[in-house]
Protein backbone atom coordinates (compact mmCIF):
# COMPACT_ATOMS: atom_id res chain seq x y z
CA UNK A 1 0.00 0.00 0.00
CA UNK A 2 2.92 2.53 0.75
CA UNK A 3 4.61 1.68 -3.05
CA UNK A 4 1.08 2.97 -4.28
CA UNK A 5 0.65 6.32 -2.19
CA UNK A 6 3.27 9.06 -3.44
CA UNK A 7 4.76 10.96 -0.69
CA UNK A 8 2.49 14.52 -1.00
CA UNK A 9 4.04 17.57 -2.88
CA UNK A 10 3.12 20.07 -0.26
CA UNK A 11 5.08 18.37 2.76
CA UNK A 12 8.15 20.13 1.32
CA UNK A 13 6.43 23.62 0.70
CA UNK A 14 8.29 24.69 3.86
CA UNK A 15 11.66 23.84 2.49
CA UNK A 16 10.79 25.41 -1.09
CA UNK A 17 9.81 28.82 0.93
CA UNK A 18 12.97 28.81 2.96
CA UNK A 19 14.99 28.15 -0.24
CA UNK A 20 13.27 30.80 -2.21
CA UNK A 21 13.33 33.67 0.75
CA UNK A 22 16.81 32.92 1.10
CA UNK A 23 17.49 33.11 -2.76
CA UNK A 24 15.42 36.13 -2.42
CA UNK A 25 17.28 37.95 0.38
CA UNK A 26 20.87 37.36 -1.10
CA UNK A 27 19.61 38.92 -4.21
CA UNK A 28 18.49 42.15 -2.56
CA UNK A 29 21.51 42.54 -0.50
CA UNK A 30 23.68 42.07 -3.25
CA UNK A 31 21.95 44.76 -5.48
CA UNK A 32 21.39 47.42 -2.11
CA UNK A 33 25.15 47.01 -1.86
CA UNK A 34 25.87 47.66 -5.45
CA UNK A 35 23.29 50.59 -5.28
CA UNK A 36 25.29 51.62 -2.69
CA UNK A 37 28.70 51.84 -4.18
CA UNK A 38 26.95 54.07 -6.97
CA UNK A 39 26.19 56.43 -4.41
CA UNK A 40 29.43 56.63 -3.57
CA UNK A 41 31.11 56.72 -7.09
CA UNK A 42 29.00 59.93 -7.39
CA UNK A 43 27.88 61.33 -4.72
CA UNK A 44 24.96 63.70 -3.67
CA UNK A 45 24.71 66.68 -1.10
CA UNK A 46 22.99 65.03 1.53
CA UNK A 47 24.40 61.87 1.42
CA UNK A 48 24.60 59.93 4.94
CA UNK A 49 27.42 57.56 5.44
CA UNK A 50 27.03 55.18 8.55
CA UNK A 51 30.58 54.23 9.82
CA UNK A 52 32.27 52.53 12.32
CA UNK A 53 35.55 52.96 14.06
CA UNK A 54 37.34 49.59 15.34
CA UNK A 55 39.38 51.17 17.33
CA UNK A 56 36.73 52.72 19.82
CA UNK A 57 36.97 50.89 22.99
CA UNK A 58 33.73 52.42 23.89
CA UNK A 59 30.29 50.87 22.90
CA UNK A 60 29.72 53.63 20.88
CA UNK A 61 31.68 52.81 17.64
CA UNK A 62 29.38 54.00 15.23
CA UNK A 63 29.08 57.73 13.91
CA UNK A 64 27.90 59.33 10.70
CA UNK A 65 29.06 61.69 8.22
CA UNK A 66 26.84 63.75 5.75
CA UNK A 67 27.77 65.29 2.25
CA UNK A 68 28.13 68.91 2.78
CA UNK A 69 30.01 69.63 -0.76
CA UNK A 70 30.96 67.74 -4.08
CA UNK A 71 33.68 69.52 -5.63
CA UNK A 72 35.35 66.91 -8.76
CA UNK A 73 37.07 63.69 -7.04
CA UNK A 74 36.76 65.74 -3.39
CA UNK A 75 33.94 65.41 -1.30
CA UNK A 76 33.73 67.65 2.27
CA UNK A 77 31.40 65.99 5.28
CA UNK A 78 29.88 67.15 8.07
CA UNK A 79 30.35 64.57 11.21
CA UNK A 80 27.40 64.13 13.66
CA UNK A 81 28.08 64.90 17.26
CA UNK A 82 27.11 62.10 19.16
CA UNK A 83 28.36 58.26 18.51
CA UNK A 84 26.33 55.23 18.73
CA UNK A 85 26.18 51.66 20.02
CA UNK A 86 24.25 50.50 16.78
CA UNK A 87 23.55 52.03 13.24
CA UNK A 88 21.33 54.79 13.66
CA UNK A 89 17.60 54.92 11.80
CA UNK A 90 17.55 58.61 13.12
CA UNK A 91 19.47 60.86 15.39
CA UNK A 92 18.59 61.64 19.18
CA UNK A 93 16.56 64.74 19.60
CA UNK A 94 19.73 66.60 20.70
CA UNK A 95 22.30 65.03 17.55
CA UNK A 96 22.80 66.99 14.71
CA UNK A 97 25.39 67.31 11.90
CA UNK A 98 27.98 69.97 12.86
CA UNK A 99 28.41 72.96 10.67
CA UNK A 100 32.07 72.31 10.07
CA UNK A 101 33.46 70.45 7.12
CA UNK A 102 36.69 68.24 6.33
CA UNK A 103 37.44 67.02 2.83
CA UNK A 104 38.20 63.56 1.68
CA UNK A 105 38.81 62.05 -2.12
CA UNK A 106 35.97 59.38 -3.55
CA UNK A 107 38.47 57.18 -4.21
CA UNK A 108 39.19 57.10 -0.20
CA UNK A 109 35.86 56.53 0.61
CA UNK A 110 35.34 53.28 -1.71
CA UNK A 111 38.27 52.30 0.27
CA UNK A 112 36.38 52.64 3.27
CA UNK A 113 33.31 50.57 2.17
CA UNK A 114 35.39 47.63 0.94
CA UNK A 115 37.16 47.75 4.61
CA UNK A 116 33.85 47.99 5.89
CA UNK A 117 34.86 51.20 8.02
CA UNK A 118 31.56 52.98 6.12
CA UNK A 119 28.83 50.51 6.72
CA UNK A 120 25.84 52.17 5.22
CA UNK A 121 24.87 54.89 2.44
CA UNK A 122 21.83 56.26 2.87
CA UNK A 123 20.00 58.97 -0.03
CA UNK A 124 16.74 59.98 -0.39
CA UNK A 125 15.89 59.69 3.48
CA UNK A 126 12.85 62.03 5.28
CA UNK A 127 15.34 64.25 7.22
CA UNK A 128 12.10 65.18 9.33
CA UNK A 129 10.95 62.13 10.66
CA UNK A 130 14.91 60.82 10.93
CA UNK A 131 16.31 64.18 12.01
CA UNK A 132 19.58 63.90 9.46
CA UNK A 133 18.83 67.79 8.49
CA UNK A 134 19.74 69.04 12.11
CA UNK A 135 22.54 71.24 12.01
CA UNK A 136 24.45 71.72 15.61
CA UNK A 137 27.20 74.83 16.12
CA UNK A 138 30.60 73.31 16.77
CA UNK A 139 30.81 74.57 20.04
CA UNK A 140 34.78 75.07 20.11
CA UNK A 141 33.70 77.84 17.05
CA UNK A 142 32.00 79.73 20.05
CA UNK A 143 34.46 79.88 22.56
CA UNK A 144 37.41 80.79 20.03
CA UNK A 145 34.30 83.78 18.77
CA UNK A 146 33.68 84.66 22.55
CA UNK A 147 37.48 85.04 23.45
CA UNK A 148 38.22 87.17 21.02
Amino acid sequence: MKKAVKTPFYLFSGLILIALAVGYFTYAGGKSKELERSYLEAPVVGDIYKNINNDEESAYKYYLWKVAIVEGDSIFVSPNSFGYDGLPGALEPEDGFYDVFFGIHKSELLEMYDSGEIRKVVRYYDGESTGFNRVVTYPLMDTVNNSQ
